[in-house]
């Protein structure tokens, strides 16, 4: 539940209305018991990065329909105090930092947030990347060693279209000559950033792709569908990335993913696959992987949570988290 901290209206000596305004806060928190197999660890921590954070957004209304927006997303971790992830020195705003004009033509907004592509690159994941069950795309693999230099978040100009009978468009696009220090990452940009995506959602049917060439040119579009049959939300993608540059620690990835949720009363239960090709640079062996999630969400409220996850992915041993989310 967003809660509204301001909310102000004046009116001139002239007796023109100025436009209103308001400042929200939102978030989540979630921390739990996570068991990393592979280091043969148990903590008290977050399951995954992006899982807590503070959000502060904005909306002025100018009138005619147009309104100024803003969002600052800080990520944290709530167990020790740091900024999201292990890299205690992460930026505060890791989340999002834009600014921006919204009306009947869409939303535009320039600064720093996920880009197009990366919006539904892993729509397929039921847990969207951040649990241990989780089977998202491309993990450590070319389309994101850019976007974890940054290349591919910050220094950006970002679109997102009204819904045309169900249709919405995004758009993402940054310019090359931006130096490491701009980015916030290891290098600078070799080309400019273009990244798009499309979602077609009509009653239980939903049909999305995008496409990506990032700053360091790779290469990446992604394809899927999905149907909610109301007893179960099933959905499948299809992935494929290609490197330009040597520096990319693969050189072409595909991937099947596979997702669906199952909603029991209070509980959703959940499952995931996704079965992988990596080949390393152009001479390099092709190595294949997979990976089996399982998990299980039972919400106390309809701010509240327990959830659990498993993951298994080939030659490595099992992972599991089990957590409490709370949002406002």
């Amino acid at each position: 539940m967003k809660k509204t901290l301001i909310a102000l209206a004046a009116v001139a000596a002239t007796g023109a209305a100025f436009a209103q305004s308001s400042v929200t806060l939102s978030g989540s928190l979630d921390v739990g018991i996570v068991r990393n197999g592979a280091a043969g660890t148990t903590t008290l921590n977050q399951a995954g990065n992006g899982l807590n954070n503070l959000v502060f957004s904005g909306t002025e209304d100018l009138g005619g329909g147009l309104k100024a927006n803003f969002v600052l997303q800080q990520r944290f971790n709530p167990t020790n105090g740091n900024n999201d992830g292990t890299n205690a020195g992460r930026r505060t705003f890791q989340g999002a930092s834009t600014v921006g004009l919204s009306g009947g033509f869409g939303s535009i907004r320039l600064g720093r947030e996920i880009e197009a592509y990366n919006d539904v690159n892993n729509w397929a994941d039921p847990w969207g990347t951040v649990r241990s069950a989780s089977v998202a795309a491309a993990a450590g693999n070319v389309s994101t060693g850019p976007d974890n230099a940054d290349l591919g978040r910050s220094e950006g100009i970002h679109y997102t279209s009204p819904s045309f009978g169900g249709l919405t468009v995004g758009v993402t696009y940054g310019f090359k000559d931006q130096t490491a220090a701009q980015l916030g990452g290891a290098a600078a940009g070799t080309e400019a950033l273009f990244s798009a995506n499309a979602v077609y959602a009509a009653g239980p049917l939903t049909v999305m792709g995008g496409v990506m060439q990032n700053r360091y040119d790779d290469d990446a579009y992604v394809i899927g569908a999905g149907y909610n049959f109301g007893v179960a939300d099933l959905k499948v993608a299809y992935h494929n990335v290609e490197g330009g540059s040597a520096a990319n620690p693969a050189n072409k990835y595909t991937a099947l993913q596979f997702g669906v949720n199952v909603p029991m009363g209070a509980t959703v239960f959940s499952a995931g696959y996704i079965r992988s090709e990596t080949q390393a640079l152009a001479a390099g062996p092709k190595v294949k992987s997979n990976k089996l999630g399982l998990g299980a969400q039972y919400n106390l409220s309809k701010r509240t949570a327990v959830i659990g996850t498993y993951g298994k992915a080939k030659s490595t041993k099992a992972n599991f988290d089990l957590s409490i989310r709370h949002t406002f």
